[in-house]
């Protein structure tokens, strides 16, 4: 087969969750259909610089969409055309998308997360769903987590009303697959696990002190600079909210601490959306007094930060994508939790609540407790992780070949 794949919906590699995704879902369609597989990539810039300099994938053709600054006059036209007709506006505003999905024979929609009210009511995506339809190219909504909607009893309707039409929904957890049933949405529905516990990890070429660190054990902890926000009034609060969960971790634990950053601002001047810039101000003061903390290179890919977790004893991130990737790698793995994507996928892996800590009110006790007990019987769990993940990964695999019977019956 030598079927042209678009991906969309998604960031850029930035976002070291999104680049995750891109490349899982490109292992899953190589082996379910072959290597003349040819993969475009469409997707909106998170920050200023030049992402084509930077996102290079063999098999993989990045297509940068135009990115407007927002209330620019662009952006203004681009949100009134949306709300007068939903699918044209690409015609008008992005050409780029439009031929990308021309050329294509099949659309994943491989947004994750950015089909919940996590962001803001997500008229973009579910706008770009239409304008797909309207092309008549089949359309698959790719290892998502969906909805809640119930907030917005309006867009919830129009929302089902477009999944019913769409050729397939794979999601991610089971969360997500009782909550289409509930709103009707169920016929094209399949369960799938995130695409990204296929991702090969990568070792990296590390400072030879941070080998050392890790080969010492270490506990690895991502910390966001938004969960914090649930309840503190500003991200200074956070900040020493997180300074504090640090200190009494190591105080309680006596453990060496590796912070994982999994998100990244590449202009590095943006702290709401960066969390190197967060967790250094979070442990600065600890590393000034010589606390054995120490921050992975935000400039790691996505394998090889996937890689760097699976070198750690225990790892508790906020992440969702990073505690895939120390799920899929068998470390015990702490899910922070804000949201549906990470509650569902713990429960999913571990069959209850016991490696959830809610994030949006944040307990260095509760944290603190959570992350000792794992470590202490941590070769349990990495012996069950890895009786548990070959099953998991399964429905990772499985979403390909959906794909593969899709464009066979097309």
């Amino acid at each position: 087969m030598n079927e042209r794949v678009l991906f969309a919906g998604n960031s850029s590699y930035a976002n070291k969750g999104c680049e995750a995704i891109v490349r899982g879902t490109r292992e899953i369609l190589l082996r379910s259909l072959g290597d003349g597989v040819a993969v475009d990539h469409a997707y909106f810039p998170t920050d200023s610089k030049d992402d084509r300099a930077i996102e290079t994938d063999p098999g993989i053709h990045h297509v940068v969409l135009p990115r407007w600054k927002k209330f620019s006059a662009p952006w203004f036209r681009f949100q009134l055309a949306g709300r007068l007709d939903r699918a044209r506006i690409w015609n008008y505003y992005c050409p780029p998308a439009v031929r990308a999905v021309s050329a294509a024979d099949v659309v994943l929609m491989i947004g994750g997360d950015n089909y919940t009210l996590d962001y803001g009511v997500p008229r973009l995506f579910y706008s770009f769903h239409e304008m797909c339809l309207r092309a008549r190219k089949p359309t698959v909504l790719w290892g998502a987590s969906i909805g809640p909607f119930t907030k917005n009893p309006e867009f919830e309707k129009r929302a089902a009303e477009q999944m019913r039409r769409m050729d397939l929904i794979l999601a991610r957890e089971s969360i997500t697959i009782d909550y289409l049933a509930s709103i009707g949405v169920s016929e094209n529905v399949r369960r799938v696990n995130d695409p990204s516990f296929c991702m090969t990890p990568v070792k990296p070429n590390l400072d030879p002190e941070l080998e050392a660190f890790l080969a010492r054990g270490c506990i690895g902890i991502n910390l966001s600079p938004l969960v914090g926000l649930y309840e503190l009034p500003n991200i200074e609060a956070w900040i020493e909210r997180a300074k504090e969960v640090l200190a009494h971790l190591h105080a309680t634990l006596g453990l060496a601490i590796l912070l994982v950053p999994h998100v990244i601002d590449r202009d590095g001047q943006n702290i709401m959306k960066c969390d190197d810039l967060f967790m250094k101000a979070a442990a600065a003061d600890l590393i000034a007094a010589g606390l054995p903390v120490r921050i992975a290179p935000a400039s790691l890919s996505a394998a090889q930060v996937k890689w760097v977790i699976g070198q750690t004893q225990v790892y508790a991130g906020a992440r969702m994508h990073s505690t895939a990737a120390g799920a899929s790698t068998h470390v015990p793995t702490v899910f922070i939790t804000y949201s549906n994507k990470a509650t569902g996928m713990a429960r999913d892996i571990y069959g209850d609540d016991s490696m959830l800590v809610d994030g949006r009110k944040i307990s260095k006790e509760r944290l603190a407790e959570v992350i000792g007990t794992s470590h202490r019987n941590r070769e349990q769990i990495s012996a069950y992780l890895r009786a548990r993940m070959p099953d998991y990964a399964s429905l990772s695999w499985a979403a390909g070949d959906y794909v593969r019977d899709l464009l066979r019956a097309a």
